[in-house]
């Protein structure tokens, strides 16, 4: 447990890959349709995707050949369309004694608090990541993406991950911002096992990685 308290102290503070701010930007949409999460989300995927399938841009950004190798194999895979996605929730409070385990949570002003949660929520997939070896939590810092736009229908900070049939799962954070200004950012999550597994037992193989309650929720259960 402390072992990993570390590592997700570490992914909290630093956020090198695959974290994010609240999302300030107040991006003009006025005259487009909203787009839906899920399909945001979508969107996210494709990005990543491309970037893989990219072999200019693992040259460019990998720095190495095992991240290489593993953009290569990221491309082998079809993310055309999702055979099932989760929502992971977080209780605040379970959150804020996290914080609280690292410093007195009521000398933090309220802002504070809100940025260190979104932080902790944001850095959970590199935890993740990590148990696989540092190189898998750098893969994610290559190939990830990021989109800024406007949504309703985000009432508080999401994560969806949407699997595929024979490759790596992708995380996708939602962070909620001012005026309804909505930060997406997405991430593979490197492990395949996930894709066979049922609601159930990636909630138990997230328990031992993730030292917070969390419950995941069957997105297409709740449409």
């Amino acid at each position: 447990m402390k072992k990993i308290i570390s590592v997700l102290s570490t992914a909290v503070f630093c956020l090198v890959f695959c974290g994010c701010e609240k999302a300030d930007t107040k991006p003009d949409v006025s005259k487009k349709e909203q787009i839906s999460i899920y399909d945001r989300g979508l969107e996210i995927v494709q990005m990543l995707d491309e970037q893989a399938k990219d072999e200019n841009y693992s040259k460019v950004f990998a720095g190495s050949d095992e991240i290489t190798q593993l953009g290569q194999e990221i491309a082998k895979g079809d993310y055309s369309s999702p055979k099932a996605v989760y929502e992971i929730s977080f209780d605040d409070e379970q959150l804020l004694k996290f914080v609280n385990a690292y410093e007195d949570v009521k000398d933090f002003s309220g802002n504070l608090k809100d940025m260190m949660k979104t932080r902790v929520k944001t850095s959970l997939i590199n935890v993740i990541n990590a148990q696989s070896g540092v190189e898998y939590v750098a893969a994610a810092g290559v190939y990830t993406a990021n989109k800024i736009f406007v949504s309703d229908e985000l009432n508080q900070d999401k994560i969806f991950i949407y699997m595929f049939d024979n490759t790596y799962p992708v995380s996708i954070s939602f962070v909620k911002g001012e005026d309804n200004a909505v930060s997406a950012n997405g991430c593979f999550i490197f492990d395949k096992d996930l894709n066979s597994m049922s609601k159930e037992d990636i909630e138990k193989s997230f328990e031992d990685k993730i030292p917070i309650d969390f419950s995941i929720i069957d997105y297409n259960s709740k449409q």
